[in-house]
């Protein structure tokens, strides 16, 4: 997954990163979430808090929040939630994802 993002974030132009980026902070819905994925994923911090915004592109502010110290249950679930939602930003039926998922 840390490979399609790389190749995602570098195979765009300027506008489909934004429309990417843009995509993701709309679909996860908070800060927290962003900052979930950027821990899950390091590609996507340099997509969603550490590229230059043209103006009046959403940007997302990497010190403004954490996430809250929560259960494991709620930790697992608040997870694979902003997993689900990232992928269904990125993935489109001309851009499909696969992925392969081993020793679970």
């Amino acid at each position: 997954l840390a490979d399609y993002t790389e190749e995602l974030i570098h195979r765009r132009n300027p506008e489909d990163s934004n429309r990417i980026r843009k995509a993701i902070v709309e679909s996860v819905g908070s800060v927290n979430g962003c900052v979930i994925l950027a821990e899950s994923i390091p590609a996507l911090r340099r997509l969603l808090f550490e590229e230059q915004q043209p103006e009046g592109s959403q940007r997302v502010s990497s010190h403004s929040s954490s996430p809250k110290a929560a259960t494991t249950i709620e930790a697992q679930n608040r997870f694979q939630y902003v997993f689900r939602t990232f992928v269904r930003a990125i993935v489109s039926p001309l851009r499909p994802l696969v992925l392969f998922l081993d020793d679970l």
